[in-house]
């Protein structure tokens, strides 16, 4: 067994259901963290820390339709990414099988879809990979709209989604970066928009010297190659870009569009987030303070190790000088953040 931080002789099962007690506890001090940003800043974050779409409405360059379309795209992205939640995740697909929400001739319809999906998309055959998931949404939603409301869908997309590991990371990182960073600093999770559409899960903002996105984040609990490789090509296209961002002007923090954005993935291993969620947030957690703030530091840590890592590898390649001056200025707040 795992013996570091973790103290729960449990089996795997055991371990998904302790992570799912440990839940509320998570949440609620991701309240705590979202509303204190919340109460120096005038932004539009929901309880997730996440940023509102539908406040942009009034910003330069957007408008309702666009934003109601923009909406409207990641309800059916959320579809998607249920089905393939369910398909890879057993707990899930019982889940919704005990709901009575999808039966086992479902699951072999999707199964066969997703398979095709993958099929395309190994061959990067993009517009026939979109058409299966196409496919695949149109299904789920026949299935869906004759038992529950729009409402009621998107409830269950957001239960259904906070059962996955992914989802918990990405809580995880923004409570604990929130925790560790400087107060000049601030971590918020991307709309949902960015996050399925452009692959950034985070943002990490520094108000004061140089008032600006510093870097965006894309969290993952299993290392790709692919998204390696993908990673270095936005990279060597000028960087990221977010459609519902945040920025710094003279009034302050404002909502706009952001681009050439260092982007960096957070990689860290299923067993280490569940050891970081159980030893802070379990109600059966035996952990004093002052060991919970040495958890928050290890993953600090970690978290800068990482990115450190990738910076060096960005060396192999040349980047337009936009990004490599933004590159550069992360690299010398890294350095103040190591000595925190």
């Amino acid at each position: 067994m795992r013996e570091k931080f973790f103290h729960f002789e449990i089996e795997e099962r055991e371990i998904k259901e302790k992570i799912q007690e440990s839940l509320p506890l998570m949440q609620e001090r991701l309240r705590e963290v979202i509303n204190e940003i919340k109460e120096k800043e005038d932004l539009p974050l929901n309880d997730e820390g996440r940023i509102e779409m539908e406040s942009f409405a009034e910003v330069e360059g957007f408008s309702e339709k666009m934003i109601e379309k923009d909406l409207k795209d990641v309800y059916r992205k959320g579809i998607f990414h249920l089905v393939k939640s369910a398909i890879e995740e057993i707990e899930i697909k019982e889940s919704l099988e005990k709901k009575g929400i999808f039966k086992e001739k479902h699951f072999k319809r999707f199964e066969k879809l997703y398979q095709r999906y993958l099929e395309f998309k190994e061959r990067r055959e993009f517009l026939r990979q979109k058409e299966i998931e196409g496919e695949i949404v149109n299904f789920a939603l026949e299935r869906l709209k004759k038992l529950m409301t729009e409402e009621e869908i998107k409830r269950l997309l957001k239960e259904e989604k906070l059962k996955t590991l992914g989802e918990k990371f990405e809580m995880l990182k923004t409570i604990i970066l929130n925790e560790v960073l400087p107060e000049n600093f601030i971590c918020v999770r991307t709309s949902l928009f960015d996050d399925y559409f452009h692959g950034v899960d985070n943002l990490i903002l520094e108000k004061e010297e140089r008032g600006d996105l510093v870097c965006v984040m894309d969290v993952t609990t299993e290392f790709s190659q692919e998204k390696v490789e993908k990673i270095k090509k936005i990279l060597k296209k000028g960087g990221a870009k977010i459609d519902y961002g945040i920025g710094k002007e003279k009034e302050g923090l404002v909502l706009k569009k952001q681009k050439h954005l260092p982007l960096f993935i957070f990689f860290c291993k299923k067993e280490e987030i569940e050891e970081a969620i159980l030893d802070l947030f379990s109600p059966e957690s035996s952990l004093s303070e002052e060991e919970k703030r040495k958890v928050y530091l290890d993953f600090k840590n970690k978290f800068l190790e990482s990115l450190s890592k990738q910076i060096e590898s960005f060396k192999e390649f040349p980047l337009p000088s936009q990004l490599e001056r933004k590159i550069q200025s992360f690299i010398e707040i890294m350095a103040q953040l190591k000595k925190i």
